[in-house]
């Protein structure tokens, strides 16, 4: 399902130029190689043409550009999500763009086979970049009570309080999170129980106290 210039490219296969491309995936913004099927689109860049190679006689159009398109099933979505990019290996169509730090994040809980963490940070990310406050507030609350789980606490169908005091009482954190664990605590809890959206200044503060905890935990044990 390769379509490209039919006169001069003929029966020319891209494959073995193409997968040795790294690509980005619109959807998980992981960098990767393509290992499955892809489509790909080329276009004309012939100075008097314009548009998807058809009938174009210009010999110009043998070579690959970075304006021809490739969609390919992402490796790091369980083979279910197709990605869009220009040749460039940069999406095509994406509806947000994560920051580096962001990334890094979402790499690390990867790594650590933290896909509950993972798909709630990403989902937490987006809501950031979209501007749904009260989407975001409830994320990290949410991110909080998996945390919990993930230093080992077993007790399901508790109040929120009681995992963030679990999260005090671990011993994982320092006493100095204390009172960041208690802006999240209230900010949830003013979102889920009165008639309050979190601001933006807010929000930032949220994200830089769920980002550090990520790095405080996990970090030391990739480096051990």
């Amino acid at each position: 399902m390769k379509t490209c210039c039919k006169k001069y490219n003929k029966g020319k296969d891209y494959s073995k130029s193409i997968k040795s491309k790294s690509f980005i995936c619109s959807n998980c913004f992981n960098k990767q190689l393509i290992e499955n099927d892809f489509i790909f689109v080329g276009y004309c860049n012939s100075s008097n043409k314009s548009g998807v190679h058809s009938d174009c006689y210009d010999s110009s159009c043998y070579k690959l550009i970075d304006n021809d398109e490739i969609s390919f099933v992402c490796s790091y979505e369980n083979f279910s999500k197709i990605s869009f990019n220009n040749l460039n290996g940069k999406p095509k169509y994406n509806v947000v763009q994560l920051d580096k730090k962001e990334i890094e994040i979402l790499g690390i809980l990867l790594r650590e086979n933290k896909e509950d963490l993972y798909t709630l940070m990403k989902e937490y990310f987006f809501s950031l970049i979209l501007n749904h406050n009260s989407s975001a507030t409830l994320l990290a609350r949410k991110m909080l009570m998996h945390f919990a789980f993930e230093l080992g606490c077993t007790e399901k169908n508790k109040d929120f309080v009681y995992y963030v005091n679990y999260i005090r009482n671990d011993g994982t954190l320092s006493k100095n999170w204390n009172h960041n664990l208690n802006i999240i605590r209230t900010l949830g809890n003013d979102e889920n129980h009165k008639l309050k959206v979190a601001t933006n200044k807010e929000l930032k503060t949220i994200k830089i106290i769920m980002e550090q905890l990520i790095n405080s935990h996990f970090l030391p044990q990739i480096y051990k």
